[in-house]
């Protein structure tokens, strides 16, 4: 990990081995990421996302179905403009406490999430009220807590989508982040085959500085373990 200190933008979604001791040694090391998208790991905890946490350049953070995080510090990270928490169990007090200190997020994404409700609304509704219309908060909400029968009017500034989206990963583009991994496809089976053929080259060849070249947007498949 040492070898990635220039890493701006990592994606190791689907990844049964990524550990908490992992994701200790990318915050350590990799001070310059800005994109991590961390969907359907099941074997990271809180501990591994607190370490996250410190990188303080992060502007896109996914935690897609993660069923063991719910309440890592993630009002440290005030750079963030996209948080992508879909069918996640993260602790309804926790985003509050991230909302209020959330200045630049753009978007958040709470859809399916069982813990939340009304509450998380009325706390983005009050952070809603201090934007303008060049920084917009878009709210997902689909299938949660949230009754939306209670509120007689939509904020300013607050954009709030109570419909589904079925894609497994969100457009963040519009948000002025680059996915550099985004690509078309139409199903789970089909993005891991494509996740394959992206990581089939050699890794481990070459000079250390074209090894950090090659690598400064990447993906960690178990290859990597060797490192």
């Amino acid at each position: 990990m040492s070898m990635l200190i220039n890493l701006e933008r990592l994606d190791l979604s689907y990844q049964n081995f990524i550990s908490d001791a992992l994701l200790e040694a990318i915050s350590q090391n990799c001070k310059k990421l800005t994109y991590l998208n961390l969907s359907y790991c099941p074997g990271i905890t809180d501990r591994g996302v607190s370490s996250v946490c410190n990188i303080d350049k992060l502007t896109y953070l996914s935690l897609r179905e993660s069923k063991r995080i719910r309440n890592p510090p993630l009002e440290k990270l005030t750079s963030l403009i996209v948080l992508d928490a879909y069918e996640s169990v993260l602790e309804e007090e926790c985003l509050c406490i991230f909302l209020k200190k959330a200045d630049r997020l753009r978007a958040l994404n709470v859809a399916k999430c069982p813990l939340i409700t009304n509450n998380l609304l009325d706390v983005a509704i009050e952070v809603a009220k201090t934007r303008n219309s060049n920084n917009q908060l878009d709210l997902y909400i689909a299938e949660t807590g949230i009754d939306m029968n209670s509120l007689d009017e939509q904020p300013s500034f607050l954009n709030i989508t109570s419909s589904l989206c079925m894609e497994l990963s969100m457009d963040v583009t519009g948000y002025g982040i680059k996915d550099p991994f985004m690509c078309p496809f139409t199903s789970m089976k089909d993005r891991r085959n494509i996740r394959l053929e992206l990581d089939s080259g050699d890794i481990g060849s070459g000079t250390k500085e074209e090894m950090e070249r090659d690598w400064y947007e990447c993906r960690l498949t178990k290859k990597w373990q060797q490192i």
